[in-house]
């Protein structure tokens, strides 16, 4: 049953259809063309191709094969405007109405953030749970931020480069990977967190453009290579290397004793220690071995000593 405020629009299209069904089997057709402009005249053909009155043709039916031949020729007819008729003017319709208020809410900006933050969120969770200093929260933060500074620079590029923006994301994802990697003081271990942070970058601008399924699978490659590659990293560092440190000290209190406990802790074998001044400081060079992995948590643990102002590394 149609409701009362749709009951009459409804019945004026169906006798408009209806009637313009029978008016073109009839041999009548609208022009918009006519004298006069944005107004449909009724037009009839009053003689056909041989001359005969209308009247006249209809006394004898033509077949329905041959009825094409009555059609008046496509396009519109010739009027004051010419080819170029004045458009129609009139209620917008329900079609026509619904995008619209899709675009005026931005729902599709709003859902694009929030799968931003999910997928950020399903990487930040696994560097969370390893302890790595860009986790949870960051991720997510830099996967929103990038999903909406590239829709921002998608809707008001205009006649500008719309790949501004994204340029000047990459850049700012640049200095939050290096503040990751300077915060270690030196230590390499960094390197890991910041590639993944330019990844999910990555992933929101992805995001942010559209490319939904290609989001999904970076996202997937990334949680792969981050928890399933521990096993090999593993492996490949169970290898014993060798490395020499050299570290530059206070000499006052001499910490030699202690910088050797520090690096007995993180179980690597020292090989050879050599104690020397240089200026004003305490030089101290180890020769260690062990684990690969091992030498990287030797270099953060003697950093981080109160006594020590630089560490260098050789192999």
């Amino acid at each position: 049953m149609i409701g009362a405020p749709w009951r009459w629009p409804v019945l004026i299209g169906v006798s408009f259809v209806v009637s313009r069904a029978v008016y073109a089997w009839a041999g009548v057709r609208f022009d918009d063309g006519a004298h006069r402009p944005g107004l449909p005249v009724l037009q009839y053909r009053l003689r056909g191709p041989g001359g005969e009155p209308a009247r006249a043709r209809r006394e004898q039916p033509v077949p329905l094969r041959d009825r094409s031949a009555l059609a008046l020729p496509a396009g519109p007819a010739p009027g004051p405007f010419g080819d170029q008729a004045p458009a129609r003017r009139g209620r917008p319709s329900v079609n026509g109405t619904l995008p619209e208020l899709a675009r005026s809410l931005r729902l599709e900006l709003l859902l694009q953030l929030a799968l931003a933050a999910v997928l950020g969120g399903a990487i930040g969770i696994e560097r969370e749970m390893k302890g790595k200093p860009a986790g949870l929260r960051t991720n997510i933060l830099i996967c929103v931020g990038a999903a909406l500074f590239t829709h921002l620079s998608l809707l008001i590029g205009g006649q500008a480069n719309p790949d501004r923006i994204a340029a000047s994301v990459i850049t700012g994802v640049g200095f939050i990977g290096a503040g990751t990697i300077l915060h270690m003081r030196g230590s390499v271990s960094g390197l890991t967190s910041a590639a993944t942070i330019w990844v999910v970058a990555a992933i929101g601008m992805a995001t942010g453009t559209g490319l939904y399924l290609e989001a999904l699978g970076t996202t997937a490659l990334v949680m792969g290579v981050l928890a399933g590659l521990g096993w090999a990293e593993q492996a490949l560092g169970r290898r014993a290397t060798t490395s020499h440190l050299i570290i530059h000290a206070r000499p006052d209190p001499s910490p030699v004793e202690e910088l050797q406990d520090l690096v007995g802790r993180t179980g690597l074998e020292i090989v050879h220690t050599e104690v020397r001044r240089q200026d004003v400081d305490l030089v101290v060079e180890l020769d260690v071995r062990g684990p690969k992995r091992l030498h990287t948590h030797a270099v953060e643990a003697v950093v981080h000593h109160p006594a020590v102002r630089s560490v260098s590394t050789g192999e």
